[in-house]
């Protein structure tokens, strides 16, 4: 046995990478939907809720979701995650973001843990909607087409398009961060892809569209195959721009979690 008489920095410990992670959140006033049996309710076999790790954000179904909200083992027994299927809608909505999203010169940082399949793309994974109850509206959102990552506002302000790396087979993390004209996205762990255009108009009280766009019906073609098993989003960070300690913090104890806990 090796002892050593110091205290070793937190990323040289094997454990508490969640409990950690989860305490960073909770300062930060961020946003976590962890994919765990008690955070989620159902009615019958059907999603009603997925709450928050501190209980303050809900996802709830969006209005075409008609009762196709499902979820799946993720680890047997510990960890669960909404399934979404091709051609139905099966999204989530928060109706209303942290209020430092809100604005035309938004910062936002938002990741999701997602597991693909080799038959179907996942289509969209989040949406940042400018107007969480309407059907219509200007939307910043993340979409797979299996070759290809797309970060796109469709209010025309500013697109990204990443080619798609190798996919593991297990749950891989998608990162992504709007400052203000510009948007940055990171597959796992690989380089960092940035685009510049013009500040998105994500309104006064957007809302976090989980598997889904907004609350239209129909827009089957944008609706794919993928597990996911934790949403984030962090108001006021940059996880991929980071200019403050608190920025490459959060995303180190982001990638530990990955690492050591998904």
């Amino acid at each position: 046995m090796i002892a050593l008489d110091e205290a070793l920095p937190p990323g040289a410990l094997l454990d508490g990478a969640e409990s950690d992670l989860a305490t960073a959140i909770s300062r930060a006033g961020a946003l976590w939907l962890h994919g765990t049996p008690e955070a989620f309710s159902h009615d019958g076999t059907v999603v009603s809720q997925w709450r928050s790790h501190d209980g303050r954000y809900t996802a709830v179904p969006t209005q075409p979701n008609d009762g196709n909200g499902r979820t799946v083992d993720w680890v047997a027994g510990r960890r669960c995650a909404l399934e979404c299927r091709p051609g139905l809608h099966c999204g989530l909505v928060v109706p209303t973001l942290p209020a430092a999203a809100d604005g035309r010169h938004a910062v936002i940082s938002a990741a999701v843990v997602v597991r693909f399949t080799p038959q179907e793309p996942a289509r969209t994974l989040l949406s940042i909607n400018s107007d969480g109850a309407a059907r219509s509206g200007t939307y910043l959102f993340l979409s797979d087409d299996g070759d290809s990552f797309t970060l796109k506002d469709t209010g025309g302000a500013v697109a990204l398009s990443v080619p798609a790396a190798p996919r593991p087979d297990g749950p891989q993390l998608l990162t992504l961060t709007l400052d203000g004209d510009t948007v940055l996205f990171r597959q796992g762990d690989g380089p960092v892809a940035a685009a510049t255009g013009t500040p998105p108009d994500l309104g006064h009280s957007p809302a976090l569209f989980i598997g889904a766009r907004s609350q239209r019906g129909g827009l089957a073609k944008t609706l794919g195959q993928s597990a996911i098993g934790d949403v984030f989003l962090w108001p006021g960070l940059r996880l991929l721009r980071p200019m403050q300690p608190a920025d490459t913090a959060m995303d180190l104890a982001l990638r530990r979690y990955m690492l050591w806990d998904c």
